[in-house]
């Protein structure tokens, strides 16, 4: 092996990815990641001195690319692709989290003001040490999701709102020629054992409501939302401040095959966009 191969092999800061899809939005962070040790790593003789501006990362700037409008911490911050910069302080002053339009920057060229698209003040924390700077998501609900970098045994959290999708259904005309009852073969992922279920689609106030018995494949009764061409989606709606909108479940699409103007067939199409199911009206 040749000592630039070698070499080519060999990297202080390891490249990582964290993605997380919430209610549609997907959030996706790139960055490579120091290793602490054991060096002091904020404050004065620290890796990142107080006033310093950093990327929470190493090589190129750490990045956060959201593919739809979100919120971070309240303020707004609309899709597309942006650098990350923190500034610490010494307690008990906050920290500045940057977003910055200049995506590829490198990390000793921290972009200027005239850059940012978002500021924030943002309260670190303490916690259990963590060896290698790491960026994830702790905690996951309908409406947004807490964003968290931890070095060491610092950790500094956001929070990304996101809008939920609002219900959407068929036009009052469609929706009888999906209504009736579909015997279903359904052959699992994963080597589990095949078997046979009768899910019923019913019109419940101007919507389309799935129940399957004698084995429940859904575990309550669900919706049919169109995403396509004779395609629905299985959503559960949600309650309490949430009304009026879902939680979607992408790994569980219904196909259905129209004939004389009711479907005669439908297909079960799961995670891994094979198809699990197969079924005939039979009612």
């Amino acid at each position: 092996m040749t000592p630039a191969l070698a070499c080519a092999q060999i990297r202080a800061s390891e490249h990582g990815t964290v993605t997380q899809r919430v209610s549609g939005t997907t959030i996706a962070v790139e960055y490579d990641r120091p290793v602490a040790r054991g060096r002091t790593l904020f404050g004065e003789g620290g890796v990142v001195r107080w006033g310093d501006k950093w990327t929470p990362g190493a090589n190129w700037a750490t990045t956060i690319d959201v593919d739809t409008d979100v919120r971070v911490d309240g303020q707004p911050l609309p899709k597309g692709k942006y650098s990350i910069w923190l500034v610490p302080a010494a307690a008990p002053a906050p920290w500045t989290m940057i977003f910055s339009r200049a995506a590829r920057r490198f990390h000793t060229r921290p972009p200027g003001p005239e850059d940012d698209q978002l500021r924030i003040a943002v309260k670190p924390e303490q916690g259990m040490h963590m060896e290698a700077l790491t960026w994830y998501f702790p905690i996951v609900t309908p409406d947004g999701t807490t964003l968290r970098m931890h070095w060491g045994t610092t950790y500094v959290p956001v929070q990304i709102g996101v809008e939920l999708p609002r219900m959407v259904s068929l036009p009052a005309d469609e929706r009888p020629a999906y209504v009736g009852t579909y015997h279903l073969h359904v052959t699992p992922t994963g080597g589990r054992a095949s078997y046979d279920t009768d899910v019923t689609i019913r019109e419940v106030n101007d919507a389309l409501k799935v129940v399957a018995r004698p084995i429940d494949v859904f575990g309550n009764e669900v919706e049919l939302v169109p995403v396509g061409d004779r395609r629905f989606h299985i959503t559960y709606p949600a309650s309490g401040k949430f009304r009026g909108q879902f939680y979607t479940e992408p790994g569980m699409i219904f196909v259905f095959d129209l004939s004389g103007g009711h479907a005669q067939g439908v297909q079960l199409i799961g995670y891994d966009n094979s198809v699990i199911g197969r079924g005939a009206l039979a009612k």
